[in-house]
């Protein structure tokens, strides 16, 4: 499934979860890598370019709802990559660094 839809979230959770019982870390470290990879250049590629105004007015409301810090960088990731980013630390204080 994930040869044919890079973004299909349902299979990379079911290949976690599979590799996570069969204690199989470095194959579940990779999976995640792959899933976290395809979802950053989706959200990457999918930024549509806005008026001045309309960034302007964005990054004023995400900073006073404090979704962003003071350079304006964004606080959460959109999901799945916050769950996926995680569950990579906890794979990677398993098995050590690679």
């Amino acid at each position: 499934v994930i040869r044919l839809d890079r973004l299909h979230e349902f299979a990379y959770n079911r290949l976690l979860i599979i590799y996570r019982k069969l204690k199989e870390y470095d194959k579940e470290l990779k999976i995640v890598n792959a899933g976290i990879g395809a979802y950053e250049k989706f959200y990457a590629s999918h930024t549509k370019k806005k008026s001045k105004r309309v960034t302007d007015l964005s990054k004023k409301l995400s900073k006073a709802m404090g979704l962003t810090d003071k350079k304006g960088n964004s606080l959460h990731a959109p999901e799945p990559l916050g769950r996926w980013k995680k569950r990579k630390v906890t794979i990677e204080k398993r098995t050590g660094p690679k």
